[in-house]
């Protein structure tokens, strides 16, 4: 994860210390596997709002694009912003996920930069929507896809989450 990290809720029923100092905890954390920052206390009632919400998500992908052209790309891309994407659950987890369709929209999609075989894109879009799919269109499961709308065969090589979207009503 880069970027400003993403939002979570740690809810401890019948806790053996109801105060704990959160400065500390965040410094008792093993910063090489995570880190934390601002933690704080938040009112019982935003704890439901906070857990049933599904804020947008802004990606960073590393994409193999071998001999694909910038023109080519970006064109795909401007096309992909706006679009809802129909995905099956992808080949890749569905041993532990529903095999159901799922529409999901990219809010914005643009090429950062193209450098040796590989490009870099940014993508906004809702929550739940797979992006190495996105790209791969995954044997027709994504559609449309990067690579429907190229011809090209696409793939991700390196994926980051960005940026995870406010939660309307909640100061977080």
């Amino acid at each position: 994860m880069l970027g400003e990290g993403r939002p979570f809720i740690l809810e401890i029923k019948a806790p053996k210390m109801r105060e704990v100092d959160l400065k500390v905890l965040e410094e008792s954390v093993d910063r090489a596997k995570v880190g934390l920052l601002d933690l704080r206390h938040i009112d019982g009632s935003k704890v439901v709002v906070i857990k049933s919400a599904s804020p947008r998500k802004r990606y960073s992908a590393k994409v193999k694009v071998e001999n694909l052209d910038k023109n080519k790309l970006e064109s795909a891309l401007k096309e992909l912003s706006g679009t809802v994407i129909e995905q099956k659950t992808p080949e890749r987890v569905l041993h532990r996920r529903a095999d159901k369709t799922r529409n999901r929209t990219v809010i914005e999609a643009r090429l950062l930069g193209i450098d040796d075989g590989y490009a870099t894109i940014e993508i906004l879009s809702d929550a739940g929507l797979y992006i190495k799919e996105l790209v791969s269109g995954d044997h027709g499961r994504s559609r449309p896809s990067l690579s429907s709308i190229t011809g090209e065969d696409l793939s991700v090589e390196e994926l980051d989450v960005i940026n995870v979207g406010a939660i309307e009503g909640i100061e977080i």
